[in-house]
């Protein structure tokens, strides 16, 4: 079971400073009327306010992330109701809105996320239930969309959608440099202590035309968690930083260009699991200890970039947007393998030949289980959004998208080179590569039939081809020449295991890939009724779709 610590900690301090001559500190985007704030979404690609959405839409601006600490997803969920995060460790999270979620994850099965992420309008979702934090310090906004969003966002968005937006250098401040620098310190019962430092800072090379805004955090958490058969106190560390980087160039009032670029890498310990009976009468009365078989202090690395591009040209009666995006993301994780550690441990001692061997004698058979993941995703978004003088009006455009994904899963060991046939410390390898390709297109009418009274209908087509691969899956032959006596009952212990792509390919066979096809349309309507100035009654009827997902085509081998 995963558990996280219980930390109690304070607010460092959150400063600006200011480079110029007069003018304001950058705005975040909210309109204030009449002693309120409103904050200004886009969560139907046009700027309003969120009072003005016919629809279940949750946003916190910049000002609010600070003044209530959010620092990550889990933050975000505690606060935002209706959503919540499925925790098993730091950048394993598995999230639902009104309780649409993936409930349980099969071994090898690429499952379209029922949440979409986005960060700077890019999709960063991945498929499967490991979603990445992001930190959200000098985010512009974030906003939680909840329910379908066929028409907007397409598949992958049954439960809704999150959008995070980070902040842009503000060209009218009237300073050359402005930016603002935060950190915190806190400690874990049981635990250890955790700080963060962030900074952010604005420089404006063109005033109203051109500006570039520098982001830098860093974040270090102690574990609470004790591996006592290693001896060792807090492995579930948390180490994390990255930046950003946004350039943000207007060279007219009708065109803005917008480039930005993210990256963080993560290093998390092995251990995010406790044995149960540590828990005691209640959550924190005892220390929380690791499962004693684990006999390695394990690393889990996360690193991702993100860059993206935004073009967006007002021609009077419709807005034309273009946006980019490229997101890769690394991971690399080793944890202790029991199950081959005191299988083959128990098999060699089991025989009084084998156990007082010295090439068993003087090999350690403790193995590490492996997994290496690499995800790539290039994206391309157009839209158009009018803005006529009429009651009717329109959204439409159309995405592109191409995502490869490989997962490697091995074990090895040191002193698995004594027992193995090749010489080699791995015993066992598996990859698999995934490749998914989605076009769609999509349109949205909304028509005022009256000041009060709003009516909207759309559509998209999405078609998506989704191939897994059997790159390679093999486990080597383990070989002890430990007797040599022709006359010994015991033969020399061999264990071929053939290759499993050769398997697959063979006539007959099922072939090396699998492939899944969607093609459909999503629709949805609904109507907006304003009963009063802050009152709306509204109505959304919506479909929405993920693909089926794939078996990895290891299963085919029926093991």
């Amino acid at each position: 079971m995963s558990k996280r610590g219980i930390k109690a900690s304070f607010f460092a301090g959150v400063s600006t400073f200011l480079f110029g001559a007069g003018g304001a500190a950058a705005q975040d985007a909210v309109i204030e009327t009449n002693d309120r704030e409103e904050i200004v979404v886009t969560a139907r690609f046009r700027q309003e306010s969120i009072q003005n959405i016919g629809g279940s839409v949750a946003a916190l601006d910049g000002r609010e992330l600070r003044r209530s600490g959010i620092v990550d997803f889990e933050d975000l969920a505690n606060r935002v109701a209706g959503v919540e995060l499925l925790d098993r460790g730091p950048n394993t999270n598995e999230i639902n809105i009104r309780g649409v979620t993936n409930s349980t994850q099969v071994s090898g099965n690429q499952l379209q996320p029922l949440v979409s992420i986005l960060v700077d309008d890019i999709p960063v979702a991945s498929a499967s239930a490991s979603q990445r934090d992001f930190n959200f310090f000098d985010f512009d906004r974030v906003e939680i969309l909840r329910g379908p969003q066929p028409t907007y966002f397409g598949e992958g968005a049954m439960g809704g959608a999150i959008r995070y937006f980070s902040a842009d250098p503000d060209l009218d401040s009237g300073k050359v440099a402005e930016g603002m620098w935060s950190g915190g310190l806190g400690a874990t019962k049981s635990g250890g202590f955790n700080y963060r430092v962030e900074n952010a800072t604005s420089f404006i090379l063109v005033p109203g035309k051109l500006g570039v805004r520098v982001v830098g955090f860093y974040r270090d958490d102690d574990g609470y968690i004790d591996n006592v058969g290693l001896n060792k106190k807090d492995m579930n560390s948390f180490e994390s930083y990255g930046g950003r980087v946004v350039v943000l160039y207007k060279p007219t009032d009708d065109l803005s260009m917008r480039f930005s670029a993210h990256f963080g890498r993560d290093d998390i310990g092995e251990l995010n699991f406790i044995e149960p009976t540590t828990i005691g009468s209640s959550v924190g009365t005892e220390d929380l200890i690791a499962p004693s078989l684990s006999l390695i202090d394990g690393l889990n690395e996360d690193d991702f970039e993100l860059y993206s591009g935004k073009i967006s040209y007002d021609a009077g009666p419709v807005t034309v947007e273009s946006i980019t995006g490229l997101y890769n993301r690394n991971r690399k994780a080793e944890t202790f393998s029991s199950a081959y550690t005191y299988g083959f441990a128990g098999f060699f001692n089991a025989f009084p030949p084998f156990n007082t061997a010295s090439n068993l004698l003087s090999s350690d058979l403790t193995a590490i289980a492996q997994t290496r993941g690499k995800e790539k995703s290039v994206s391309q978004e157009f839209r158009f959004i009018s803005d006529f003088e009429s009651p009717l009006n329109f959204v439409a455009g159309a995405f592109y998208q191409d995502t490869k994904a490989t997962s490697t899963a091995l074990v090895s060991g040191p002193g698995y080179a004594n027992i193995t046939e090749s010489g080699t410390t791995e015993i066992e390898r598996t990859t698999t590569r995934t490749d998914t390709r989605q076009f769609s297109a999509f349109a949205e009418l909304n028509y005022d039939v009256s000041e009060r009274f709003r009516v909207f209908a759309g559509a998209r087509y999405v078609n998506e081809k989704v191939t897994s691969t059997l790159v390679e899956s093999y486990v080597i032959g383990i070989f002890s020449p430990i007797l040599t006596d022709p006359d010994d009952i015991f033969a020399p212990v061999y264990f071929p295991v053939p290759n499993d792509v050769e398997a697959l390919t063979a006539p007959g066979g099922p072939g090396v890939s699998f492939d899944f096809k969607l093609s459909t349309f999503l629709p949805r309507a609904g109507f907006e009724f304003d009963v009063t100035d802050s009152a709306m009654f509204y109505g959304t009827v919506a479909r929405g779709v993920r693909n089926g997902g794939l078996n990895s085509p290891f299963s085919a081998l029926g093991v």
